[in-house]
């Protein structure tokens, strides 16, 4: 989410309020609350539906250290594979290599 609003006179700092239902910027100069910047209305929706994900698998056994698992999920969503954060690029495709342990028996 990004936030903007016009210029305003130099303070000292500028304090970004947010709350449920809207959200507003002040400046303050030599400790006193001077102007109003900006002030707007916030809507909020929780998605509930899970984002799409298609995952390339190996059609068969893998023999190797390493496999780079490949796929594709909505551009937006946040994927984590073993606990680490994978990239996705713009289209949604990513790759992440996971090493593989050796099976034992």
């Amino acid at each position: 989410m990004e936030f903007r609003w016009a210029p305003f006179p130099p303070a000292d700092s500028y304090p970004f309020i947010l709350s449920v239902d809207h959200w507003t910027v002040i400046g303050i100069r030599d400790g006193v609350e001077f102007t109003e910047a900006a002030t707007s209305s916030l809507q909020s929706r929780q998605d509930k539906a899970a984002p799409s994900l298609e995952v390339q698998f190996p059609s068969g056994a893998v023999y190797a250290e390493e496999l780079v698992l490949r796929g594709r999920t909505e551009p937006s969503s946040r994927l984590v594979i073993g606990g680490e954060n994978v990239a996705i690029d713009p289209q949604g495709d990513f790759e992440h290599p996971i090493r593989l342990k050796p099976r034992l028996g």
